[in-house]
């Protein structure tokens, strides 16, 4: 069993890509704490929420290109992140 699990692994490291677009946050989002992380590898996006309680209604993109969105929920709270992209960001 133990073998088989250390075989596994993601499609890509979600917390390198989270790092590598860290500057282009807004200071209080880089103080938050992630409580779940999803990736569709598909589509080559990733999820950050910060807040399960609420769901986000609206999105507001933070970069030229619109590949990083904040989601907003209904009090224009930031409760997550989406990354359009991921691989993008990944520094090598």
């Amino acid at each position: 069993m133990a073998d088989s699990i250390s075989k596994l692994r993601m499609a890509i490291d979600p917390f390198k890509v989270l790092d590598s677009v860290s500057e282009l946050l807004p200071a209080n989002i880089r103080q938050k704490e992630i409580v779940s992380v999803s990736y569709d590898p598909e589509a080559d996006v990733l999820y950050a929420q910060f807040d399960l309680s609420s769901d986000a209604v609206d999105n507001e993109p933070i970069d030229e290109l619109g590949y990083i969105l904040l989601a907003l929920n209904s009090k224009e709270e930031i409760v997550g992140i989406t990354i359009m992209n991921a691989k993008r960001f990944i520094k090598e």
